[in-house]
């Protein structure tokens, strides 16, 4: 029987550095003087931002105010603070912790293992409540009841339940985090939340929930009805159930007469009177295998084994929602409980395989290995006629080490391993569900808004026209070659592998054949797209002893890949930037060259002189950026947009990771021990995109987000700055002002490789005679880290894993340092 605990505190990784409300002031009214010529701060409220942030004492936060509400807050210069908004919402740390008990026996015959834990996390938002539970129960057994009978059952129970605020409004809540100006305080005159501090929205009651069941039964039997022939029967069972329930409430703030008032953000979609949904989930899937393989040993020499077996697999999915507005009772919620609009809708879907599989393995002395492999499957995703796919595969090994001249010669070494293979998968995942079906719409009255054509008699039902489909759409074919090479040395202290490989996947969906306008429909996929994959893998480990006392261990593990397209209906090669082409490396990045930014009238002058109106019809001026007339015509443009002529725009980057690795090591002195585990991406780009707030800073005047690294922005007296002239207006005319700036170019490309040590755990065993006199076996104590140091180019408002997800880059939950302390018990 064995307990093991840890306890953690997370803290927010890489949070964005916030400019200070005077630093704010200022680039706000550059970026709105450069685009309109006018500043928005006057000096007078310069100065009294700047003595807020020296000694705000006796200092009125709202001396514009002139309502009860504090209306005219938002996006304005009213108001004098200093906020900090991430120190305001994100806490200094949070904790989790994990606890797990097992027990494990059995006799000859028959063994067990059962295993229970718990884990639970709050989150990192000071006033979002955010929880995380987990219970989870694991129990196997297995039992010979007889000489050749052998009976085997796995279950693992898992529930769970998560709870947080944001009903709906996550992505925008991190999208209006920053945006909110400093300037503004987060309390009012007496003391309470105001609305732009999103608070009273956190704490009005809104929650977001789900509580998610997992029930997996893994059962067998084996047969051996003669020495070395198995016959195996499984079935596998998974029911999975999910309730989610989003209640959504209106914010409340009080007057400056202290009257409460409800608020409701237009964005966050929260009903004045409030909402109620509730989602019931179910996926069910079972499995049922049977398979049965044979063993044969020739003359001692010649090792044949075979196996056959079939496969289906059926996973049927459901679910039933409903919503109602205006609650009758915010603390009761409920669908009948509410006397607004209702709406259901509900989904039943399915899909399911069926195979059959054989493999034939032979070896020589285990010197010569050679494997064929054969699956035959269908898929219920593809009609009857191209529902069924054969791929076989075949692979072979050369166990040098097994030669006598090498076991004579070379002593040093212990393993020397050729390998190959080359075969076929099938991949259904890529293709709908019903996507070869006429699939129609249907639009009832009376449910949520009902249709939107009226009749003689109102509203009515109607069914729409079926989109195109393709009943002949099949198996993507995925085409795999490998050679690899395995060795060990010194006695296995060394040992390490080398890979290469191409995988060809054939058969992707992609576009239909151009067709004539007049089709009046968009055309559907079909199976015309291929893409190649070359890459390689290598990793090394080392581990060695220094005495009786000190162990050490090492090792690496380094991997590339690169894809390219190798057909894709795109004739014309039209619009290489966002579409594929023949030729094309997944994650390119196209991009204008620029040597720099303008530095005076004169530069602004040439680079007038040149059509820019692609990118702007607004005159370049100092502060500018400048762009490369790669083509030499006069014309900052992309060309026609088709692949060789695409203007002054070129590959600059990709935006796929390349050369990934990790780094690992140990070392042990008698019962303490360290271990850490680095892990990183050697090559990766990030192009920034236009209007980019957490990046460029400036924008449309409601999304002008200022942190530290955008005050060094150009003016005469900063020429050598990083950042060009910022630009604010508002939303309907910000692009003709950032389309001199923001174009992603190579001077705003981001290297977002980077190194980081994933793990630090330092461990220590206690002296087994210590341990020993309190009934115990083992004892061990033990400090982890995760995520403790980063290194990377990257700008420093952004994290490099979490680049992709969220409302855009950088708005997003942040990535956590964790570190814990456990206890692990033996009994």
């Amino acid at each position: 029987m064995s307990y093991t605990n840890n306890v953690g505190i997370t803290t927010p990784n890489r949070l964005p550095n916030m400019a200070n409300s005077l630093q704010f002031a200022n680039f706000f009214n550059a970026a709105t003087f450069n685009a309109l010529g006018t500043r928005q701060y006057s000096e007078e409220k310069l100065k009294l931002l700047e003595q807020f942030i020296q000694n705000p004492a006796g200092m009125s936060i709202f001396p514009e105010v002139n309502s009860n509400d504090y209306a005219n807050w938002e996006n304005s210069a009213n108001g004098v603070a200093n906020t900090n908004w991430f120190n305001l919402h994100y806490k200094p740390y949070s904790l989790k912790q994990n606890h797990n008990v097992s027990l494990s026996g059995g006799n000859k015959t028959t063994q067990f293992f059962v295993s229970g834990g718990y884990y639970t996390e709050g989150g990192s938002m000071r006033f979002a409540d955010i929880d995380y539970n987990r219970y989870n129960l694991n129990a196997t057994v297995t039992s010979q009841v007889q000489s050749w009978v052998k009976v085997k059952a796995n279950t693992k129970y898992t529930q769970s339940k998560y709870t947080s605020p944001f009903s709906g409004f996550e992505n925008l809540f991190f999208h209006n985090l920053a945006r909110m100006r400093p300037n503004v305080s987060p309390y009012d005159l007496n003391s309470n939340w105001t609305e732009q501090s999103m608070v009273p929205y956190l704490q009005s009651g809104s929650e977001s929930r789900e509580d998610e069941t997992n029930l997996a039964i893994l059962t067998g039997l084996e047969f051996e009805p003669v020495k070395k022939w198995k016959i195996n029967v499984d079935l596998n069972l998974r029911q999975s159930t999910s309730e989610q329930t989003n209640l959504k409430l209106p914010g409340t703030i009080y007057g400056i007469n202290g009257a409460p008032i409800t608020v409701n953000r237009s964005e966050y979609n929260i009903p004045l009177k409030g909402s109620y949904g509730r989602n019931m989930l179910s996926s069910r899937y079972i499995s049922p295998n049977i398979y049965s393989s044979y063993s044969l040993t020739i003359k001692e020499n010649h090792g044949l084994d075979i196996l056959v077996g079939f496969q289906q697999e059926l996973n049927e999915f459901k679910s039933l929602a409903a919503t109602a507005q205006d609650l009758i009772s915010n603390s009761r919620p409920g669908i009948s409980l509410a006397t607004g609009s209702q709406a259901i809708s509900e989904s039943r879907t399915h899909w399911a395989t069926r195979g059959g599989f054989a493999r034939l393995s032979y070896n020589y002395k285990s010197k010569y290995l050679l494997e064929l492999n054969g699956r035959y499957d269908g898929s219920s995703r593809f009609a009857a006629d191209s529902r069924w796919g054969f791929f076989p595969s075949v692979s072979a090994g050369y166990n040098l080490d097994q030669e006598t001249f090498l076991q004579e010669n070379v002593a040093w070494l212990n393993q020397l391993k050729i390998r190959g293979s080359y075969g076929f998968l099938g991949n259904q995942s890529g293709a709908g569900l019903y996507s070869y079906a006429e699939n129609m719409g249907i639009t009832v009255p009376g449910i949520g808004t009902g249709g939107r054509w009226y009749y003689g008699a109102g509203r009515e039902a109607y069914i729409t026209v079926p989109g195109a489909f393709n009943p002949f759409i099949t198996w993507e074919k995925i085409e795999n070659a490998n050679v690899g090479l395995d060795f060990g040395a010194f006695n296995s202290q060394l040992t390490g592998s080398f890979d290469i490989y191409q995988r060809n996947t054939r058969d992707m969906l992609g576009p239909s054949l151009d067709i004539a306008d007049m089709y009046g429909a968009t055309p559907p996929q079909t199976n015309n797209a291929d893409l190649r994959t070359r890459g390689w893998e290598l990793s090394l480990n080392w581990r060695g002893r220094i005495n009786s006392n000190i162990s050490y261990s090492f090792g690496g593990l380094l991997a590339d890949n690169k894809s390219v397209v190798t057909k894709y209906q795109n004739p014309n090669n039209n619009d290489p930037r966002g579409a594929w082409y023949v030729g094309k490396t997944a994650g390119e990045i196209w991009g204008f060259r620029s040597p720099g930014l303008v530095q005076n009238p004169e530069a602004a002058d040439a680079f007038n002189r040149l059509d820019h109106s692609f990118l702007s019809a607004q005159p370049w001026k100092p502060g500018d950026v400048i762009y490369e007339d790669l083509n030499s015509d006069g014309k900052i443009n992309q060309g026609t947009n088709q692949l060789g002529n695409m203007g002054d725009l070129t590959i600059i980057g990709n935006s796929n990771a390349r050369y990934s690795y990790s780094l690992n090591g140990s070392v042990s002195w008698k019962g303490l021990s360290l271990s850490m585990l680095w892990q990183g991406i050697g090559k990766r780009d990030f192009a920034p995109a236009l209007l980019d707030a957490y990046f460029w800073g400036s924008g449309s005047l409601a999304q002008v987000t200022v942190f530290k690294e955008h005050l060094d922005y150009w003016t005469p007296e900063n020429p050598g700055a990083y950042y060009p002239n910022p630009y604010a207006s508002p939303v309907g005319s910000i692009n003709s002002f950032v389309g001199k700036t923001q174009q992603i170019s190579d001077r705003y490309l981001q290297n977002a490789a980077y190194l980081r040590l994933k793990n630090l755990t330092i461990n220590y065993n206690l002296p087994v005679s210590w341990v020993q006199r309190v009934k115990l076996s083992k004892v061990n104590v033990f400090f982890s880290g995760e995520n403790l140091l980063t290194q990377t180019k990257l700008a420093k408002m952004f994290d490099p894993e979490t680049l992709v997800g969220g409302a855009a880059p950088g708005k997003i939950y942040p990535l956590s340092k964790i570190y814990s302390f456990g206890l692990g018990l033996s009994f």
